[in-house]
């Protein structure tokens, strides 16, 4: 099978929709895959093209030009079937028509629904039940957690029992790609001043300012800080974490799969949308968009969550159930069938 992908991912937009297409070509790699990238691509490129799949640079573009560029490349590579993963604010409702109209089926990975996407199939993996609603069309539509695109390997620390502590003492801090206001070294802060904390491990994002990364090595100091660097598989140390703090991205949803506790902290509104429905779930704590009083609010966490071990063993039981990891192998399967017919 020939797949060609439209693709974005940059500091603004952050990295999910990369981290998810590159979870799923790894479950699709027997495929012959190309890739049209838009966003930073000296940046994000390399990361596909380390596994074997080609990338093709797509600046920024009016939506007609890039439909022609699409249909170049469609023509060129022979493509069987085409998948777009894109912010769904950034095309038309006619964008999908025009896809369409070039003879192969069209695959849609969404986050926000409530929009036309006139798809061959929709996937729409978000925990928020708003954003699966859609205008009624002949897609067929695959909705919710059981469909949310993780990396292959994460399947194994769901089957595995995640035990809780009687007390947090190993806490996790990751907030993306980026953490454009600066939000982890604030949680650092308020976690270094509780002498029950053993451990502070902290994932340092390929998008981190100079400020931040330079705030975070000072607090390196103290022992019980551990900065993470070009991290390739943060599966480990979210499962040996007794709580994660978190912005409500992919690695959410991978904290919920693991049963690892967590708690968000929100840089933009989406990410808060999400971690208000996992909360709902009795999965999360959501702490809210980041301010003023967000230090305050980790405080109460560490006073009244981190000794309450039943609640926390309720959170990682009920967060396994919802996530069970096996999105990208679901997405995959359904991609293939669509071919096949």
């Amino acid at each position: 099978m020939r797949i060609l992908i439209r693709l974005d991912g940059n500091k603004k937009i952050g990295f999910g929709h990369i981290s998810r297409i590159r979870n799923l070509t790894e479950v699709m790699k027997r495929h012959e895959i190309q890739i049209l990238l838009g966003g930073d691509y000296a940046k994000t490129s390399p990361l596909f093209e380390k596994a074997g799949v080609k990338c093709h640079p797509v600046n920024s573009l009016n939506e007609k030009k890039e439909i022609e560029i699409i249909h170049k490349y469609i023509a060129n590579t022979k493509a069987d079937i085409i998948i777009v993963d894109r912010i769904n604010s950034s095309y038309s409702d006619s964008y999908f028509d025009s896809l369409k109209n070039f003879g192969i089926p069209v695959v849609a990975l969404d986050d926000c629904g409530n929009k036309k996407i006139n798809a061959d199939i929709v996937i729409n993996g978000t925990v928020v039940r708003e954003w699966r609603k859609y205008p009624k069309t002949n897609t067929r539509f695959f909705l919710g957690p059981e469909f949310m695109v993780l990396n292959k390997n994460i399947i194994k620390y769901n089957q595995m029992k995640k035990s809780i502590s009687d007390t947090v003492e190993t806490v996790t801090i990751t907030t993306g790609g980026s953490d454009l206001k600066s939000i982890a070294p604030t949680i650092t802060r308020t976690l270094l001043k509780f002498d029950g904390i053993k451990r502070i491990n902290v994932i340092e994002g390929p998008y981190f300012s100079y400020k931040t990364k330079a705030i975070l090595k000072k607090f390196e100091k103290d022992g019980r800080v551990k900065i993470f660097r070009n991290l390739k598989n943060i599966h480990d140390i979210i499962y040996n974490s007794d709580f994660v703090f978190l912005t409500a991205g992919l690695t959410a949803y991978e904290c919920a799969c693991i049963g690892t506790p967590f708690a968000a902290v929100n840089q933009v509104e989406h990410q808060n949308h999400t971690s208000e429905a996992f909360e709902k779930l009795g999965v999360c704590v959501n702490i809210g968009l980041y301010n003023k009083k967000t230090a305050n609010r980790i405080m109460g966490i560490i006073n009244d969550i981190f000794p309450n071990k039943s609640l926390r063993e309720k959170m990682s039981k009920t967060s396994k159930k919802i996530v069970d990891g096996k999105g990208s192998i679901r997405v995959a399967k359904i991609i293939e069938t669509l071919i096949k017919t």
